[in-house]
């Protein structure tokens, strides 16, 4: 089981159809043959995690992180939409499905769950703290959702074996659920585990800061942030920060949070969280904040990297939520921006900054204006480009709509007869409906190509509340059906950006 996912298993064993007679033994083997097929064809979620396991067991901890983070997860990530928007009539086989998805949610949560201990292992290495690390919590929760994967696992079963009771033609592979034993995928883990701390502490690790692409963003600030830098105890939260690039990656800013606040400093490349700049830094009485990482002279190749400060006072003390609120409701001013936590909306404050990660780059994290349009959060959606610039190997792309903010984005490219696996990115809708992505760029002339992007509403519960759980309530002439619901389609065609 440590290098398949549990469902693969029970979806390719757990039902064997000899012979379909009524119309609903003829559904459910369509269903069945239907998503093994498909998953078949649409995915190689088995073979990623293949590979990052023995990535890890090849001494090679930290290519088995980017396949997990950029490839592992994101594919769960499908899988999951996949089997959600599948509609079918007969009530047994969508019950089924149902418990199936439960699966897939905690096969889910386990690789993001065993990501997060990876990472806490790799921070500590950097920090020189390895020793000292406790990874008991981070096991504890891995172990939690085993049993769970267990509890869904025999629900399915027993759903299964009805199934079987009712209908002749269908047969229960008894050894499919025999492999699924809680103590056995426990001490799969912990081996996996101990084998990337063992591997991680034995190697010479520098940050391998993973990319970068410095756009100064020309955003004219509604308010002087130097008023506010010495008013600690003042809602409107402001930032001035900038990073630069030259021998290490250097992070220096002020705000006006109040001593001891922490900013969070994360990354991302084309859409996917970079775990090597993820950090916590805490403010000096002044607010004042600072951060220098060393840089592996390899890894400096170009790449763009989005960078993102928050503050995010559901983590903070009472001190801090008394002033800024519990969930951030009470911050004010431009950088206040909405996120989400297991899909529940919560409020910081937050600015950005793009940089290519080579030396002597630097960049300024921005303010914006948020100049909301007059239609935002309307069911029928539309969307324009605003910004296209073309890099030596990537796309950087703005776009206006008037999407709600914290709607999930997806971007991939697609060129006519060219073989263009992989160029995707992802990001979400900012406060005013624009949203911007940078995306690999294939060597092809840019004319001939397409960037379909999409729209779904399942990120956070408000845009579900407001689109529909599935999108069902999207209108216009870019919404397309899906299985379950319907999605925004948006098709950008580069040869029209003279």
């Amino acid at each position: 089981m440590l290098r398949r996912c549990i469902w693969t298993t029970i979806l390719c064993t757990l039902i064997v159809l000899s012979g379909c007679v009524s119309s609903e033994e003829k559904e459910l083997g369509e269903y069945v043959d239907g998503l093994k097929s498909g998953l078949g064809e649409d995915f190689k979620v088995d073979e990623y995690m293949e590979e990052y396991v023995n990535l890890i067991f090849d001494s090679e901890p930290d290519k088995a992180l980017e396949i997990l983070n950029d490839k592992v997860i994101p594919e769960h990530k499908e899988i999951v939409n996949k089997f959600k928007n599948t509609d079918f009539k007969n009530e047994n086989i969508i019950d089924l499905n149902e418990q199936l998805i439960v699966i897939l949610q905690l096969d889910l949560d386990k690789q993001s769950t065993i990501k997060d201990i990876f990472e806490e292992v790799m921070k500590s290495a950097y920090e020189g703290n390895i020793e000292e690390i406790d990874l008991n919590d981070g096991v504890e929760s891995l172990h939690k959702i085993n049993e769970e994967i267990h509890t869904a696992v025999n629900a399915f079963e027993d759903k299964a074996r009805k199934l079987s009771e009712k209908y002749n033609s269908i047969t229960i592979d008894e050894e499919a659920f025999q492999n699924i034993d809680v103590s056995e995928l426990n001490e799969g883990n912990n081996q996996l585990i101990m084998q990337f701390v063992e591997v991680v502490a034995g190697k010479d690790l520098n940050v391998p800061a993973e990319d970068v692409a410095e756009h100064e963003e020309d955003s004219s600030d509604s308010i002087q942030i130097d008023n506010f830098l010495n008013d600690q105890s003042n809602p409107q939260v402001v930032f001035d920060a900038e990073v630069k690039i030259d021998g290490t990656f250097s992070l220096v800013g002020k705000s006006n949070l109040i001593k001891g606040s922490t900013v969070i400093l994360q990354s991302y490349h084309y859409g996917s969280e970079n775990p090597y700049l993820k950090e916590e830094i805490q403010v000096d009485e002044k607010g004042d904040f600072e951060l220098t990482l060393d840089i592996n002279e390899e890894d400096l190749n170009g790449d763009p990297l989005t960078l993102q400060l928050s503050y995010q006072p559901d983590k903070e003390n009472t001190e801090s939520q008394e002033l800024y609120g519990s969930e951030g409701e009470k911050i004010e001013g431009p950088f206040k921006h909405k996120f989400t936590s297991i899909k529940r909306t919560r409020h910081g404050a937050f600015t950005y900054a793009y940089i290519e990660f080579k030396n002597g780059e630097k960049a300024k994290f921005g303010i914006n204006n948020w100049e909301v349009p007059d239609d935002y959060g309307d069911l029928e959606v539309w969307m324009e480009k605003e910004k296209i610039e073309t890099k030596d190997h990537y796309y950087d792309i703005t776009m206006k709509s008037n999407l709600n903010e914290l709607t999930g984005i997806k971007a991939e490219i697609e060129v006519p007869g060219y073989e263009a696996a992989g160029y995707t990115s992802r990001t979400t809708v900012m406060p005013d409906g624009t949203f911007r992505f940078q995306i690999p760029r294939p060597d092809v002339d840019s004319e001939d190509v397409i960037v379909i992007i999409e729209a779904t509403s399942d990120m956070a519960i408000e845009t579900e509340e407001l689109y529909g759980e599935h999108g069902e309530n999207f209108k216009g002439d870019l919404v397309e059906k899906t299985k379950r619901g319907q999605k925004i389609v948006y098709e950008l065609s580069l040869g029209d950006n003279k």
